[in-house]
């Protein structure tokens, strides 16, 4: 039976084959004929070409033309590493670590009561240490170890496997998720296309309807402006026995004129319906007495205005709230009744100038965008100062006029409202009809009404 080389000497074998210049594996072998060296025919060309004329390690006087090719190299060097890699790294490491460092010999036995490896020497004939202890061969626990972590690593390697799945999964997701958003993208872009195309349509309708009634009024100024002038040039010239005699002719059109009715005006609003964004619902609060509802130090509330089960009211501090008391005038806007949860909702609080009520630019309007809940509030402050609400013109006859709007930033909020207030009222209804059937089972049999009591009352002739 052949045996195994030495690892050592295999690797000592090894280094002996390796290019002294590159340190790595030696391709096209050539060696110094001084020193018998071996090295790659490129590493030793590149330093005698740049570097100079002298072996890198002997330091004698070489010339490229000297350097000695060694074919049976790569051979040599092929069948070491084959070899090598049959005898394994592990071999080395295990000549070199695992001895007994007693004795100093090779770990053969281990332990089953230490728990260790140990030599033949230590198991044999230390009866100190391992006497009556139980023993096998380190090649059988050695093999029975490298199985039981095969299968540890197999079951890693399950395991990485379907971790690396669900990271495919997760991607595939990812993508999808992307994908998805970028087709809603598109959807909407198109959508929002179509309306501003509708907005487009119904803008020039509202034109078309305003140029015609422009068109026909100019067309009517023009002609009372072509008379005049006519007639201005006919009364310069006629002497004073003709304008006399033609005066009734001008009489009657001048009458017929103005007699002439006007086409009655349509009037042609600025709103443009929206399909993504609700209306404003508002509503109005006046405060009387204004200057008697600052010495009370209450705020005062509006009537609740909404729909589909969300209320809201505004909340006035007519002498200020907190910090800014008896100096502004503090506003906010309040939701006392919707669905549970966060919501975000825009609004504007406008005071209206008494004085230039025509002139809706002289009012002060706040609007802003704030989330939500039942009973929180939301506004200003600092809504305006009051000692500029007289001179102003906001403050009139002791009264003071605030309007108030709010609104679901898109339809879908809205349609979630209506839902959830359906959801409620069918939950209403649902208890309502519980309680009449508990009233009912309560009802005596006695004074129940027959079905000949509940007969219609026939009409009386």
């Amino acid at each position: 039976m052949a045996m195994a080389p030495d690892p050592e000497y295999l690797q000592t074998l090894l280094q002996t084959f390796k290019c002294f210049i590159c340190m790595e594996k030696i391709q096209d072998a050539h060696l110094c004929p001084h020193c018998s060296k071996l090295c790659c025919y490129s590493c030793m060309h590149r330093w005698l070409t740049e570097q100079r004329s002298q072996c890198p390690h002997c330091r004698a006087t070489l010339h490229l033309h000297e350097i000695v090719n060694c074919r049976w190299v790569e051979d040599l060097s092929d069948q070491l590493d084959g070899l090598n890699s049959t005898i394994g790294v592990s071999s080395v490491r295990q000549s070199q670590e695992q001895r007994c460092e007693t004795h100093n010999e090779q770990l053969t036995v281990f332990c089953i009561t230490c728990s260790t490896t140990i030599c033949h020497r230590c198991a044999l004939f230390d009866n100190s240490s391992h006497c009556g202890h139980s023993f096998r061969p380190i090649e059988e626990i050695y093999n029975e170890t490298l199985a039981q972590l095969g299968e540890s690593c197999d079951n890693l390697k399950t395991k990485e496997e379907s971790i690396k799945k669900e990271i495919k999964e997760l991607d595939k997701n990812i993508k999808e998720i992307q994908q998805a958003k970028d087709q809603k993208v598109c959807e909407i872009r198109s959508a929002v296309e179509c309306m501003m195309m509708d907005l487009d349509k119904e803008l020039n309708n509202k034109l078309t309807s305003l140029l015609t009634q422009k068109n026909h009024l100019v067309n009517e100024s023009e002609q009372i402006e072509e008379f005049l002038h006519e007639c201005d040039l006919e009364l310069s010239r006629m002497p004073m026995s003709q304008l006399i005699n033609h005066a009734p002719r001008f009489k009657r059109t001048i009458s017929a004129m103005q007699k002439k009715q006007a086409p009655v005006r349509i009037p042609v609003y600025d709103d443009f319906h929206s399909e993504i964004i609700p209306k404003f619902e508002g509503g109005t609060l006046v405060i009387k007495s204004f200057s008697d509802k600052m010495l009370l130090l209450e705020p005062i509330y509006s009537l609740p205005i909404g729909c589909n089960g969300v209320s809201w009211r505004l909340k006035v501090y007519p002498s200020g709230n907190g910090i800014v008391r008896n100096r502004y005038l503090s506003v906010f806007l309040e939701l006392t009744s919707g669905p549970p949860g966060v919501s975000r909702y825009e609004y504007r609080i406008e005071m209206v100038n008494q004085l230039q009520v025509n002139d809706e630019t002289k009012n002060v309007l706040r609007e802003f965008t704030s989330d939500f809940e039942i009973g929180e509030c939301w506004g200003y402050n600092r809504f305006f100062r009051l000692d500029l609400l007289s001179t102003e013109g906001f403050l009139l006859r002791n009264s003071l006029i605030l309007k108030f709007s709010v609104r679901p930033p898109t339809y879908y909020q809205k349609c979630r409202e209506q839902q959830w207030y359906l959801s409620k009222l069918e939950l209403e209804r649902t208890a309502l009809l519980h309680k009449f059937e508990e009233f009912k089972q309560k009802i005596p049999d006695k004074i129940k009404p027959t079905s000949k009591e509940l007969q219609s009352p026939k009409k009386k002739l």
